[in-house]
């Protein structure tokens, strides 16, 4: 038989200080895991994209067709460092560049919209030439399910700001396009 005797706890009149707190993490709202496994996801093909330009805001990038046309296309001087493309209001992308020095676009350090209420999935840091911080979000509203992916990225005192929404029940498709294109994203070389 082995000695298995407890020893008594030590009893005390001395104060012990008290032990330091842990911080508080940061509530994202999360609901969950994002939406598929990689594996699930349709695979971006080059037919899928068109390029694009904005010399006013001095990027380029690639543009999903599905995401739709210029809605400002026909409107007179409305090309600026902001670039749009709608093919409903669950499927559209949304560019711009926040800067300060700009004087020749309209509302040149206006930031891009948020959806209110919007449940973050997963939020990370990608990028190369860009650090861009991104956050993937569901988002429930009359137009109905929706993916929010927002990214922004900071260079040079500017803000370069993206914003894709995409129909929920269809994320298998046009998520993989989306991330496509936020890779695509580059600066022009002046």
């Amino acid at each position: 038989a082995a000695n298995t005797a407890a020893k008594p706890p030590v009893i005390s009149n001395e104060p012990v200080p008290p032990a330091d707190k842990p911080k508080p993490k940061p509530k994202l709202n999360l609901v969950g895991k994002p939406p598929l496994p990689r594996q699930f996801m349709r695979t971006p093909q080059a037919s899928d994209f068109i390029s694009v330009s904005s010399e006013a805001g001095g990027y380029s990038m690639a543009v999903p067709k599905a995401f739709g046309n210029n809605p400002l296309a026909d409107l007179p001087q409305a090309e600026g460092a902001m670039l749009v493309r709608t093919a409903s209001n669950i499927l559209m992308l949304a560019a711009t560049v926040l800067d300060p020095a700009d004087t020749a676009s309209f509302k040149a350090t206006e930031a891009l919209p948020v959806y209110e209420n919007a449940k973050v999935y997963w939020q990370w840091q990608h990028g190369n030439q860009l650090i861009w911080t991104c956050r993937l979000s569901a988002h429930n509203d009359y137009y109905g399910n929706k993916l929010l992916l927002t990214a922004e990225a900071q260079q040079n005192g500017k803000t370069y700001q993206l914003l894709y929404v995409i129909p929920a029940m269809q994320a298998d498709n046009y998520l993989p396009q989306a991330i496509y294109s936020l890779d695509s994203f580059k600066l022009n070389q002046p």
